[in-house]
């Protein structure tokens, strides 16, 4: 059960300052959650280190495979996703001979469909990693670096499990804010996620919006033990 509470007298103390108006709340925590991601970071290395063949994984937003890679070495199946397809191909040239990664050119959302991935500007100062990390299936007015888009191909998610017809070991989830739209349903109906441990990167910094929801979502983890949802990875 992710349940992530103050261990330390610090931590203890960040979880009544976040309470304070102003600054001193907001860089409460900030400080409170470095913590917590530290915390989340050394849960996912010690589950990857049990990996071992025969184990299912699921990278979704895989950019370039650095997770792929790490997951991959385990002897693991590693099912990659990637939707944009600049990047989709930089994670081929990447992790497209280990023999252990099967890739998918799509996203993962709650339902298949047809969507506009949203790109980041092409402008003076702007890398291609940075638009390969950066690109998200939410449209957020208040991104303004956001502006190209392509359409791509998502599938649902629950759907994905189901065909798969096996248990996953791990689910790592960077999505850049479509998390949201997956995450509520499998707390609903933990039965359709056969899946030891999720790991997911939130994005409410980039989307306040989301906010609300992260925090729910962070609540309901903390009540279920199957699957391990762990929201503060990064």
């Amino acid at each position: 059960m992710a349940d992530y509470r103050p261990e330390t007298a610090l931590e203890r103390l960040l979880s009544v300052a976040i309470r304070m108006p102003g600054g001193i709340g907001r860089s409460a925590g900030r400080k409170l959650r470095r913590r917590y991601v530290h915390r989340a970071v050394r849960h996912f290395e010690a589950f990857c280190a049990r990996l071992c063949p025969g184990d299912v994984c699921l990278d979704l937003g895989a950019n370039v495979g650095s997770v792929t890679k790490l997951l991959a070495a385990s002897g693991a199946t590693v099912h990659a996703f990637e939707p944009d397809p600049e990047t989709f191909g930089a994670l081929e040239r990447n992790v497209g001979t280990i023999g252990n990664v099967v890739l998918h050119p799509c996203g993962v959302a709650a339902h298949p469909a047809r969507v506009a991935l949203y790109r980041r500007k092409r402008e003076p100062g702007v890398t291609w990693a940075s638009r390969s990390t950066g690109s998200t299936l939410i449209h957020d007015p208040s991104r303004i670096e956001l502006g190209e888009e392509v359409e791509v191909e998502v599938i649902g998610l629950r759907e994905f499990l189901s065909d798969l017809g096996k248990p996953v070991s791990i689910i790592k989830m960077d999505i850049e804010g479509a998390e949201i739209d997956i995450l509520f349903d499998p707390f609903a109906n933990p039965a359709a996620y056969p899946a030891a441990a999720v790991y997911v990167e939130t994005h409410e910094r980039q989307m306040p919006r989301q906010l609300p929801d992260v925090l729910r979502l962070r609540a309901l983890a903390a009540k279920i033990a199957t699957p391990d949802v762990h929201l503060y990875w990064h």
